[in-house]
């Protein structure tokens, strides 16, 4: 085979590392970097709790979660006359 080819396979075999090995090495470089989640966790308590004291003060209804068996209403199609 000439020499090109050869080359062709270090450089393929380069990028190949390359391209598996930086995310790998941040991986590793930092495993127990993970997002905060507790302000909107905290955000969303408080925003339940007080759609739920809305509800039960009456003025609005409280979110309900569709049932298993529910399905969005068929689309209507309008055609032009």
């Amino acid at each position: 085979m000439p020499a090109y080819v050869w080359i062709n396979w270090v450089v393929g075999a380069l990028m190949l590392l390359a391209s598996a090995g930086g995310p790998l090495w941040i991986a590793f470089r930092y495993p127990d970097t993970a997002p905060d989640f507790t302000e909107a966790n905290e955000y969303l308590a408080a925003k339940a709790a007080a759609a739920e004291a809305a509800a039960v003060a009456g003025r609005v209804p409280a979110p309900r979660a569709p049932a298993a068996t529910e399905t969005a209403p068929a689309p209507v199609h309008q055609h032009a006359a």
